[in-house]
């Protein structure tokens, strides 16, 4: 068996007035999903993490996380 992915999800981070940080997460089955959810991420916020489930090539399970450093936004004068 060869190593391949099985998909993941993508958890974005966003500030609101009312709620405080929230975290959303969009599961994802392909690359072109993937591609997808971080173009459309202005309405979901900002990306912080990208987690690829899959399996090696013993056929064991395995996950990826990509961690990102948001930027905050500048503050108004």
């Amino acid at each position: 068996m060869g190593r391949h992915s099985s998909g993941g999800k993508v958890v974005f981070f966003a500030w609101t007035d009312d709620r405080g940080l929230v975290e959303t997460v969009k599961p994802f089955r392909s690359l072109d999903e993937l591609f997808a959810h971080c173009l459309d991420s202005g309405a979901q916020g900002y990306v912080e993490e990208v987690l690829i489930t899959g399996v090696d090539e013993k056929g064991v399970a395995r996950e990826v996380a990509l961690t990102f450093r948001s930027v905050s936004q500048p503050l108004s004068a």
